[in-house]
């Protein structure tokens, strides 16, 4: 199934969630309705230096996110949103919180590390990735199906260098996107998702 890409909002934009494209043709005849398709193989470094692939993620409901540690405009509400999250799922087994950084060539793993501790992230439920940085932008655009781009010129300022989506992505168990609605800078949708979470926990392995 080909989705297009989500038009740029820009981090700072938070404009709620657009329309979710349609899942009407879907890869497989035994796929969910709301299959949007499986996330790419990838092979990206935790900020404990050790490499994620996404075998490590198979058998989990993960939620994926997108920041970097020197935004300073949607990301912090994003990472708090994450982070009451977090606490929320605390006796919850089975999901895992997965941010990807849009700025690697700054978000080294120990800058992520430190960026984790400073939020209060546990290591063991919410993984900071970081990468090459054409990998990173391949798999957001092409598996996620979002934009993002590194801003140029007078657009480019301190806290505002790379421009992507606020969007909250919820990955099955099998790796396949089910959920892709999620604004991660409205509280508002935390409900929802926590509800979508719920959902797929409940679906058979």
């Amino acid at each position: 199934m080909i989705l297009p890409i989500l038009s740029l909002s820009g981090c700072s934009a938070g404009k709620g969630d657009p329309a979710v494209p349609s899942v009407a043709a879907a890869s497989e005849t035994s796929s969910p309705a709301d299959d949007l398709g499986a996330v790419a193989d990838f092979a990206l470094t935790e900020q404990s230096g050790k490499t994620i692939t996404l075998k490590d993620l198979r058998g989990k409901v993960w939620v994926a996110s997108f920041l970097f540690t020197r935004c300073c405009t949607g990301c912090p509400r994003i990472s708090a949103d994450l982070l009451q999250l977090q606490k929320d799922l605390a006796n919850t087994e089975g999901v895992l919180i997965v941010s990807f950084t849009v700025d690697p060539e700054h978000d080294t793993p120990s800058v992520l590390k430190a960026y984790a501790d400073s939020l209060g992230a546990d290591a063991k439920r919410w993984l900071f990735l970081t990468g090459k940085q054409p990998e990173i932008y391949r798999l957001i655009k092409d598996s996620f199906h979002l934009g993002v781009e590194q801003n140029q010129g007078e657009a480019r300022k301190p806290g505002n260098e790379v421009t992507h989506s606020n969007r909250l992505i919820v990955v099955d168990r099998q790796g396949h996107i089910r959920g892709w609605d999620f604004d991660g800078t409205n509280p508002e949708a935390l409900p929802r998702l926590k509800q979508r979470i719920d959902e797929l926990l409940r679906e058979k392995p």
